[in-house]
């Protein structure tokens, strides 16, 4: 049988320092490695016989959140990173406000929307719920 094969890109978006790069070299590198901030944009894909995944980790830095709804007409799935440990009401309110333009935006009606909650494992983080409540 001779399959055509399935492109599928996935857009990593959240504020910065909110564990994208991490998550992104995880799943693209297979390890983790020690991250500065993303200027701009990192590319990695993974592969296999039938499909291939690119994933897009964004910078969070507020110039560069700017130029995220750039970048939304070529998603197949969008996640978005929130720290979990992130203490700061502003930073979570921050976070909500770049969810929410998001999520506006008619280009991704029919995309696949994740919200990651970075860290939850950590004892220091917040629930959903608080995150939820707190905004």
């Amino acid at each position: 049988m001779n399959f055509k094969k399935q492109w599928i890109n996935v857009l990593m978006f959240g504020l910065e320092n909110s564990g994208k790069s991490q998550l992104f070299n995880q799943w693209s590198k297979h390890k983790l490695i020690q991250t500065s901030p993303t200027k701009g944009f990192a590319i990695g894909t993974i592969q296999s016989e039938n499909v291939s995944v690119s994933i897009r980790d964004f910078g969070g830095q507020p110039h560069l959140r700017k130029l995220w709804c750039n970048y939304l007409q070529s998603a197949s799935v969008i996640f978005f990173v929130i720290d979990s440990t992130q203490r700061d009401y502003k930073q979570i309110q921050e976070a909500k406000f770049e969810l929410l333009n998001l999520l506006d935006n008619e280009m991704i009606d029919q995309v696949p929307f994740l919200v990651l909650f970075n860290q939850s494992d950590l004892q220091n983080s917040f629930t959903t719920e608080e995150i939820i409540g707190n905004t």
